[in-house]
């Protein structure tokens, strides 16, 4: 009894030169494969740079603050007082991202310092970017769920008393799961769902409390009576 069949000549030399075409191939075309690989994302393996850095502030930061009224010479800070922060953060998927911020010069150590801890316990952040990256509009930076140091403004509801912002020594973080309250009035309006502080959700300040007042922000406006401020931390020396 045969167990296999003899295959035909012509077929055997056939399927042997097929083998020797395609390790051929493989040989001298990996790096077209390996090429055509790399232009997917998927196969990438990337290797994500911490940065925390201090910088002067650019010209076009300096313009972007005057042409957005972020910054006018009736500051309690001139502009030279102010510096930027490059920073490295955890974005609510857990991904690596970059963000920039400007600060009082005489915290700027400090705050790098508060933004690198947070990248330790990867606390997560939404976005981290200058005010004038939103036409200097307190209302959008929020909207937006943006973490913001710097802006001259009035507080909120006022045309005359300063911010604690015009200094250059305040953050509002993650205004969106740590909104402002005040008189029944939430902002921003998608915070709504997170005026329950004994419900503690991703993003919400209330893990970082202790640490951010060792290093230095006493005040957090979320123990305020009214208006109550979750986003908001004052540093002092």
């Amino acid at each position: 009894m045969k167990f296999m069949r003899i295959l035909p000549i012509k077929s055997l030399i056939l399927i042997i030169l097929l083998i020797i075409a395609a390790r051929t191939f493989l040989i001298n075309y990996k790096p077209i494969v390996n090429y055509i690989l790399s232009l997917n994302p998927q196969h990438k393996k990337t290797e994500n740079k911490l940065i925390f850095e201090i910088e002067e502030l650019s010209d076009y930061d300096k313009s972007k603050l005057i042409e957005t009224n972020s910054w006018n010479p009736k500051c309690p800070v001139g502009i030279e007082d102010l510096q930027a922060l490059k920073i490295t953060f955890k974005n609510f998927k857990g991904q690596t991202e970059y963000g920039r911020l400007i600060v009082n010069r005489k915290v700027a150590g400090t705050f790098l310092e508060t933004f690198k801890a947070l990248y330790e316990i990867e606390f997560p952040l939404q976005s981290v970017k200058p005010i004038y990256e939103f036409d200097g509009d307190d209302k959008k930076s929020m909207e937006a769920n943006n973490t913001n140091a710097f802006h001259c403004r009035p507080v909120t509801y006022s045309k005359n008393i300063l911010s604690k912002h015009s200094y250059g020594n305040t953050l509002d973080i993650n205004p969106i799961q740590n909104p402002y309250i005040r008189r029944g009035i939430t902002l921003p309006e998608k915070g709504k769902e997170y005026k329950d502080r004994n419900k503690i959700k991703y993003g919400m300040v209330e893990p970082i409390i202790d640490l951010m007042k060792k290093i230095g922000f006493k005040t957090w406006a979320g123990e305020w009576d009214s208006p109550t401020d979750y986003m908001h931390f004052e540093y002092e020396e």
